[in-house]
């Protein structure tokens, strides 16, 4: 009986579900069509950290360098405070072209400090600034513009000086990203970039937090960017009580979904009765201020809320009143109410949101929810 011979597509996708790294390790040697993708499931996400730069590029300058190809995911980790280091750091980037394949970049105490002035790189569709030191904000545009093709980008735990002035004119072309993810605790100069209407980066998703309560003037200009973004914005993920009634989403008319951190968080009540489960969701009081800011959004089918807490501490924050809630829900008229949980939570977990939350709305707003994780689905 003659072989069968798989299509390499399904063998790509059958290696793909194989989780012990020693069993594609033994995959990778029983044939050449099984070596490729065995190679890149192996070693498709390359973390380089400290001293290991350095014999990273002596690497990339080898002309026996075979595995550029294979990496899909490249984490940098190093010290800002470090200037040998960072010394290494234009020569790393000149070759980043080599990865042929990379899609994901992730810097991590990097410090960028001038304009590199790199070949592009246009198979990155993903960056990852963490706790970097950018020296001013033209250098960061500068950074992002060698990556042409990028749809997401997250900045956290970083700080942007203003070096020299910001010019407002357009000197790379604008970002259209699917994602823009954003610390505001930290970015400082950045404001101008997202102020700017001529080059504030364009996202469809927009995921903004802050370690601290943003000030007033900070709200103010991340009112004006939603403003500016107007219909091209489609999905929030935001966290409370961080950013309250101050944002303004009044022109926002096309989103679709919104994500809502921190409003919701499962605790153990001081008394519970014989009858009840120990614990009940609590509502942040800032949530029903915020949802009101959604009234006249007409586009939004769905809410969801990542219910954070701890099953073990009593409650310590009285609820706004369930019905007021339930209430609102039920004016913004949504087709989902997603509810995600920590699977930390297990099944006592979902127990407690389905008798103590899911119970007091109202049956039509019920009827719409999602309980996810949880040990669940």
């Amino acid at each position: 009986m003659p072989p069968i011979l798989l299509p390499q597509e399904l063998i790509d996708k059958i290696l793909g579900l194989i989780p012990s790294k020693s069993t594609l390790r033994t995959c990778s040697l029983v044939s050449h069509s099984w070596l490729p993708a065995s190679r890149v499931l192996l070693h498709g996400s390359l973390t380089i950290s400290k001293s290991d730069i350095r014999r990273l590029v002596g690497l990339l300058r080898s002309p026996e360098n075979t595995f550029t190809p294979i990496v899909r995911t490249l984490e940098l980790d190093t010290d800002p405070d470090d200037p040998a280091l960072n010394e290494q750091l234009p020569p790393l980037f000149a070759r980043l072209y080599t990865f042929t394949y990379l899609e994901r970049l992730v810097l991590c105490g990097v410090q960028l400090y001038t304009d590199f002035k790199i070949p592009l790189v246009p198979s990155v569709v993903s960056i990852e600034l963490i706790a970097v030191l950018v020296h001013s904000l033209p250098i960061l545009t500068s950074f992002v513009s060698y990556f042409p093709n990028l749809r997401k980008l997250k900045i956290a735990s970083s700080s942007i000086g203003a070096g020299t002035s910001f010019q407002t004119e357009a000197l790379h072309p604008r970002l259209e990203l699917d994602t823009l993810a954003i610390d505001v605790s930290t970015i400082g100069a950045a404001f101008a970039w997202l102020g700017s209407s001529a080059t504030a980066p364009i996202a469809r998703t927009l995921d903004i937090s802050a370690k601290s309560p943003p000030t007033y003037a900070i709200n103010q200009r991340i009112s004006a960017y939603l403003r500016w973004l107007g219909p091209r914005l489609i999905h929030l993920c935001i966290t409370l009580p961080s950013f309250t009634g101050s944002l303004d989403f009044s022109v926002n008319s096309s989103l679709e979904s919104l994500i809502v951190h921190d409003a919701l968080s499962i605790a153990l009540e001081p008394l519970p009765s014989p009858t009840s489960l120990p614990w009940v969701v609590d509502i942040a009081p800032t949530t029903l201020s915020f949802l009101s800011l959604f009234d006249n959004t007409s586009t939004l089918t769905t809410l969801t809320f990542s219910i954070t807490g701890n099953l073990f501490i009593r409650r310590t924050v009285i609820s706004p009143h369930m019905d007021d809630f339930g209430r609102k829900l039920s004016a913004l008229q949504l087709k989902t109410v997603r509810l995600q949980l920590s699977d930390d939570f297990g099944t006592g977990g979902r127990n407690a949101v389905r008798t103590s939350f899911v119970s007091r709305l109202p049956p039509a707003v019920a009827g719409s929810v999602v309980i996810v994780g949880g040990s669940g689905m």
